[in-house]
């Protein structure tokens, strides 16, 4: 299972929050080294920090880099609507991607392809004028990803924390324990998340309440309207939790 680490960094400035996500850009660091060199070499280049969402090194250990909601700085003229990956190494003179690299890179974009569904996986050199990701990069087999597997529903509140934390719809796992093993109702609304993986790509957002109760009734996940409106007023943990579900539709 793919683990993505996570890494402190000063960050030089202030970072803008991404609207959309059109594009996930794959990259070549050109290169050696882990994230806190490209940090460092980047802040070096006037940038505020790293340049790129994650970071995929030899060893097949992947890494975040800038916040994966905050616009990127890695592909000039599309860094506001683009995830940006970059994988270690430099493929214009390297022939071959370490085993360890490959597998994790495909794992890394089938996350990101559930996460964004609707984005295209797009070499850098197709929006800007670059040979990156080099002429030898994998990325016919980087960009198919992994087939998902079929799984059995999660139930547990142990797994449905966790997979709500990995899939960043929730960050702070201890509260959601606690809630979801002490209100069978938050509990069935984190199970349902859990269990789902794919962005709606209707064009409107649902964000009020009662779009967020209606559409969770229409789709059989809530019954009591009255109940839910009245949670969802209260309790900001569970409105958001909701409003992830709200915008996902296809079960795993």
């Amino acid at each position: 299972m793919l683990k993505i680490n996570s890494v402190s960094y000063n960050w030089k400035g202030a970072l803008g929050k991404r609207r959309c996500t059109k594009y996930i850009v794959i990259h070549h660091q050109a290169g050696n080294g882990g994230p806190v060199a490209i940090h460092n070499a980047h802040i070096a280049n006037g940038c505020v920090g790293i340049g790129y969402h994650f970071v995929v090194r030899k060893n097949g250990s992947v890494y975040y880099g800038r916040p994966a909601d905050c616009v990127g700085a890695h592909a000039y003229g599309f860094n506001s609507v683009s995830i940006g990956v970059c994988f270690e190494g430099n493929y214009e003179t390297t022939k071959s991607m370490p085993e360890a690299q490959m597998k994790s890179g495909m794992e890394l974009v089938s996350y990101l392809k559930n996460t964004y569904p609707a984005a295209e996986i797009k070499r850098h050199s197709e929006l800007c004028a670059t040979a990156c990701p080099g002429q030898h990069f994998p990325f016919d087999t980087i960009a198919q990803g992994v087939a998902v597997q079929n799984a059995k529903e999660l139930e547990s509140v142990n797994d449905i924390v966790w997979e709500l934390s990995y899939r960043n719809i929730i960050t702070d796992s201890d509260l959601w324990l606690e809630k979801c093993q002490n209100d069978t109702n938050a509990y069935w609304l984190a199970r349902k998340a859990a269990n789902m993986t794919v962005n709606n790509k209707i064009q409107l957002e649902l964000v009020s309440v009662n779009d967020i109760v209606w559409e969770l009734n229409q789709r059989n996940i809530i019954i009591d309207i009255a109940l839910w409106l009245e949670k969802l007023d209260i309790d900001g943990d569970l409105y958001w939790l909701a409003y992830k579900i709200a915008n996902l539709t296809q079960n795993k």
